[in-house]
């Protein structure tokens, strides 16, 4: 019988090289972040989720962060919601923030493994950036690794509501 980290691998690379993949059922997450404020997955629903989970000494994650701090302040149907990971010290983490002036809500991730880790509550992140996108009947319908930006996330949400509209209409 395979192991679960191998059936998590499988369950990855069907969403991370299908992203127009059915939809699955997520898990419905906890996170506060750092102003205290709680999300839940099925609070949020009605809203496009996109959960980012990036390290502080990850350069390509630094580049995504203010892409995304923007299309979460352009279109008032997404909560991005930031999982800092693998950090030396909140403090750090939090000048970094300021200094690059992002101001979605960012969760202090703690480290990448552990049972408690935030990651056990979405799905595997073999590396930094990876990213999680939630429709807005909270359904998984994406996993990007590597970087993601505007036009990746406003294109995919297009083309899903395109699709979500023609399987009406049949």
């Amino acid at each position: 019988m395979p192991n679960r980290s191998f059936i998590a691998l499988l369950f990855w690379l069907c969403f991370a090289f299908a992203p127009s993949a059915r939809a699955v059922e997520a898990i419905n997450f906890n996170f506060t972040d750092i102003a205290g404020k709680t999300y839940h997955l099925s609070d949020l629903k009605g809203k496009w989720v996109l959960v980012n989970f990036w390290a502080p000494w990850c350069p390509p994650c630094w580049k995504e962060l203010p892409d995304l701090d923007d299309l979460q302040k352009q279109r008032s149907d997404i909560v991005v919601i930031g999982i800092a990971m693998d950090y030396n010290s909140a403090d750090s983490v939090q000048y970094l923030l300021k200094k690059h002036k992002i101001t979605f809500p960012i969760v202090m991730g703690g480290k990448s493994r552990g049972e408690n880790s935030m990651i056990s509550q979405v799905g595997p992140v073999p590396f930094y950036p990876t990213s999680y996108l939630y429709a807005p009947d909270n359904q998984m319908v994406m996993v990007k690794m590597g970087m993601v930006d505007q036009d990746i996330i406003n294109q995919f949400i297009h083309g899903y509501n395109l699709d979500k509209d023609q399987k009406k209409l049949n």
